[in-house]
């Protein structure tokens, strides 16, 4: 009798960045904005996938494990907006936001990865375990997928302009103040008040209250990107923004793409 086939962690990742990849492309035809954050995941999934067996991690299938439960509430979230039921205020706000379509490529890329990270992580690794079967932290190896990360992003937001805004990239670029998120800093700054937040939703003292916060806190910045507290800037931004979304490119499909 042959043995099961167990998969290896590096190609559970591989699984999880086609799937990824498979539903950024269906948006890509609707030409729903919503794809280019989903493009940028499919390709940091793939990122830490090539980097997985090098990296150093004490717990490879763990890694695995919160990059399979991190994603499944991004698509629940999907669909279940799609579907007309109840979604997550935090990712309610973004999906709003974007199906407006009065966004720029940076703020759909830079709204997702907020929402993604300092909504749905901190309960995923709670999911997950905040330590291993004697006790321990898993706090490194969640530092070494945070530099991986880090190191990665620069890159994929290019690609991300490059595919859904290549024309416009300088103007996608001009008065934006709020896309720290998406540079090394701001991802290890980010991904660490996500451990934090994750320790303080494990308490059950303050489980509730660390999760209204997490809600609230994506929903107040989107209202603040889109609409920013200084007048002088409103008028010109949203201008910014009509040229972004006007010549947004949407890619064809084909054997290329």
């Amino acid at each position: 009798m042959e043995s099961a086939t167990v998969a290896t962690p590096s190609a559970r990742l591989d699984a999880l960045a086609v799937r990824i990849e498979v539903c950024a492309r269906s948006l890509e035809e609707r030409k729903d904005s919503r794809c280019v954050f989903t493009t940028a995941y499919a390709l940091m999934t793939r990122r830490i996938a090539d980097e997985l067996e090098t990296a150093g991690l004490a717990e490879p299938d763990w890694v695995a494990d919160v990059a399979e439960a991190f994603s499944a509430r991004y698509f629940l979230a999907l669909d279940a907006y799609d579907g007309g039921r109840d979604v997550p205020p935090a990712w309610r706000a973004v999906f709003e936001t974007l199906g407006s379509r009065q966004t720029s490529v940076v703020e759909d890329l830079v709204f997702g990865v907020y929402a993604h990270i300092v909504r749905d992580l901190p309960h995923t690794l709670v999911d997950c375990g905040l330590t291993d079967r004697e006790g321990r932290s898993r706090i490194r190896d969640h530092h070494i997928v945070t530099a991986v990360v880090g190191r990665a992003i620069d890159e994929i937001q290019d690609a991300v302009g490059i595919r859904y805004g290549p024309y416009i990239r300088p103007l996608d670029r001009i008065g934006k103040r709020y896309d720290e998120i998406l540079t090394d800093y701001g991802v290890r700054l980010s991904r660490g008040m996500a451990w934090y937040n994750a320790l303080r939703l494990a308490d059950p003292s303050s489980a509730n209250v660390v999760a209204a916060s997490l809600e609230r806190s994506t929903a107040v910045f989107v209202n603040h990107v889109m609409d920013p507290p200084f007048w002088s800037g409103r008028a010109g931004l949203r201008a910014l923004r009509w040229l972004a979304s006007h010549f947004r490119r949407w890619p064809k499909r084909d054997a290329g793409n």
